[in-house]
C-alpha cells in the first residue's frame, strides 16, 4: 500500500521543491516556525487524550515563483515548499511525538503595503511514535498506524521586518490520519498559533505578465484506475482490498478551474464481512460492488491537480454509510497523457479508502 503513495510523494516532493523553474538562488528562502496549541477532541471518546498544550516546530525550504509560467501569474506569485516539522502531544503515554515531512504551496490572497495575508496548503507524511495496540496501548482509540498521511491548512499573515527578512504568524489547522489502513483511525487534529521567521536569500523580479499565454478553455476526458487496503473493526484485524474504476468529462472554465462530471465503480472486498454482520443475503462476489455518478471540481497548479468531488451512489446493496460519498486528493501529471492518482474517499468526513493508481487523460479536439 504505501510503496505507491511513497513513491507518488517522493514525486511530489521533487516537483514542488525544484519547481521545473530556472530562477536564481534569490527565490530561495529559509524559514523557522514555533506551534503552541491543543488537540482538538473531535469525538468525546477522544477527551482523555487532551492531557496538556501541543507544541511543535518546522523547518521549512521555500522558493517563490518567479512568473517563469502561466500559472504563476494566475496564482499571484505563490510560494512551494518542503516543511519537515516535529510534535510533542503532551501524552507521552498514549500518543508520543509526531514527526512530518509535507510538500506545500502558499498562495498570496491579499496584498497590502505592509501586510500580506497567505493561505498555505500542503499533503503529506507523518510518523506517530505510539499507536493503539490491544494489550499495551488500548486507550490510545485514534490512531491505528505509525504512518499516516499529513495535511496542513495554515492561514498567514506576513509582515517584511528588514531587507531579507519576514515574520508570519496566524492559526494553524494540521491534521493525522490513515485513511482506514489501520483501525482505529478518528485521526488527530491540531489547532495552534504559528510565528514564523522567514529568511529570503536575496530580492527577485517576477517575469511580465505580458509574457504569459492565455489560458484556453478545452475540455477532456480522464479515465483512471486505482487499488486500496482498508481495514474495519474490530482493530488488528485482517486487511482487506478495494478498487476503483472512474471516467469524468472536466471543461477548463478558467485559468485556475475545472469543472465536471463522471461516473465511478468500486469494489470493497470488506463490505462481504459488514453482510455477514447484518445477516444479509449475498449471490456473488460482486454484490460488493457500487456504482456513483458525481460533480468534480479540479484546481489547476501546473504539473499537480487538487481534486474535489461529491458523488451519490446509483446502487449499492449496503447502504450503512448512507448515498452520498465525496473525494479529495490530487494528480501529479507525468506527462500530457498519464497522471499518478492519490485520493481519499470518504462519507460525511469519515475516510473510506485512499485510491491509489493511474489515470489516463483524453484531450478533445
Amino acid at each position: 500500500m504505501f510503496r505507491p503513495v511513497f513513491i507518488l510523494f517522493l514525486t511530489l516532493i521533487f516537483n514542488l521543491a525544484h519547481g521545473g523553474q530556472s530562477d536564481s538562488l534569490k527565490t530561495l528562502g529559509v524559514e523557522g516556525s514555533v506551534h503552541y496549541g491543543f488537540l482538538i477532541a473531535h469525538h468525546p471518546k477522544m477527551v482523555h487524550l487532551q492531557t496538556g498544550n501541543v507544541k511543535g516546530m518546522e523547518l521549512e525550504f521555500s522558493k517563490k515563483m518567479n512568473g517563469s509560467k502561466p500559472w504563476n501569474h494566475y496564482f499571484n506569485f505563490p510560494t512551494q515548499g518542503i516543511s519537515i516539522g516535529y510534535w510533542s502531544l503532551a501524552n507521552e503515554n498514549y500518543l508520543g511525538n509526531i514527526i512530518a515531512v509535507v510538500p506545500y504551496i502558499d498562495f498570496p490572497l491579499f496584498s497590502g503595503s505592509k501586510v500580506q495575508l497567505n493561505f498555505k496548503f500542503g499533503v503529506g507524511l507523518g510518523y506517530v511514535s505510539k499507536t493503539f495496540d490491544a494489550k499495551e496501548n488500548y486507550k490510545n482509540n485514534a490512531i491505528g498506524s505509525h504512518f499516516n498521511g499529513n495535511i496542513l491548512l495554515h492561514p498567514t499573515l506576513v509582515f517584511p521586518i528588514g531587507k531579507n527578512l519576514i515574520f508570519k504568524t496566524g492559526p494553524a489547522v494540521t491534521h493525522f490520519s490513515n485513511a482506514s489502513v489501520a483501525v482505529p483511525n478518528l485521526g488527530l487534529n491540531l489547532m495552534t498559533w504559528k510565528g514564523t521567521i522567514k529568511y529570503q536569500l536575496g530580492n527577485y523580479k517576477p517575469k511580465s505578465a505580458r509574457e504569459i499565454v492565455p489560458f484556453t478553455k478545452n475540455t477532456w476526458w480522464f479515465i483512471y484506475a486505482t487499488g486500496s487496503i482498508k481495514e474495519i473493526y474490530p482493530p488488528e484485524g485482517p486487511k482487506y482490498w478495494a478498487m476503483t474504476i472512474g471516467a469524468e468529462r472536466m471543461k477548463r472554465f478558467s485559468p485556475k478551474s475545472a469543472w465536471g462530471f463522471g461516473a465511478d465503480y468500486f469494489y470493497d472486498e470488506s463490505m462481504h464481512q459488514k453482510f455477514d454482520e447484518r445477516d444479509i443475503e449475498t449471490s456473488s462476489k460482486l454484490d460488493a460492488s457500487r456504482l456513483g455518478v458525481k460533480l468534480g471540481y479540479e484546481l489547476l497548479l501546473d504539473r499537480v491537480s487538487l481534486i474535489f468531488n461529491t458523488g451519490f451512489y446509483l446502487y449499492s446493496k449496503l447502504n450503512n454509510d448512507g448515498r452520498i460519498y465525496s473525494r479529495i486528493g490530487m494528480r501529479y501529471h507525468l506527462s500530457n497523457r498519464f497522471s499518478g492518482v492519490l485520493q481519499l474517499k470518504t462519507h460525511f468526513g469519515k475516510a473510506d479508502f485512499m485510491e491509489v493508481g493511474l489515470g489516463y487523460r483524453i484531450n478533445r479536439k
